[in-house]
């Protein structure tokens, strides 16, 4: 379930959200999770503001690896660095099993990273290099034989 749920960009409380969180950080609007037309709830100004006049600094993204499997988590392991720049954490990291599929045998990440590196960005995640992906995830269909 975890390797569907990293697939599919979803958020998981004490991974990606903790009570810091804006909703709009971890694709909630995106997902059907937060509603514009509710009435009163905690944190609605700020949710409202960013939807109608502004933006997160940080965002969910994915990770997609290279083919080595990242670094044990162990201190600092989930730093993610572009141009020599701290800019986020891995949050979830899974390993899609080798079954014919797109993007098999390949490790994938979540990661909550700045707004500024964009997808198609090569960072420095996990010990290893990973290309930034929009969410949820999209492997480019196999050829035929």
């Amino acid at each position: 379930l975890e390797l569907l749920r990293v697939l599919a960009g979803w958020p998981r409380l004490g991974a990606e959200m903790d009570e810091k969180t804006i909703p709009q950080e971890v694709r909630f609007d995106e997902i059907g999770g937060v509603s514009y037309t509710k009435g009163c709830y905690t944190g609605q100004e700020t949710v409202a503001r960013l939807h109608f006049r502004g933006h997160t600094n940080r965002q969910l993204r994915g990770l997609v690896f290279d083919p080595e499997p990242p670094v044990a988590p162990v201190g600092g392991w989930n730093v993610v660095t572009h141009v020599d720049r701290e800019v986020g954490r891995v949050t979830s990291l899974a390993f899609v099993p080798d079954t014919g599929l797109p993007g098999a045998g390949r490790w994938i990440g979540l990661a909550v990273i700045r707004r500024e590196v964009t997808p198609g960005a090569m960072v420095r995640a996990a010990g290893r290099d990973a290309r930034v992906v929009d969410l949820p995830f999209a492997f480019p269909a196999a050829a035929p034989a």
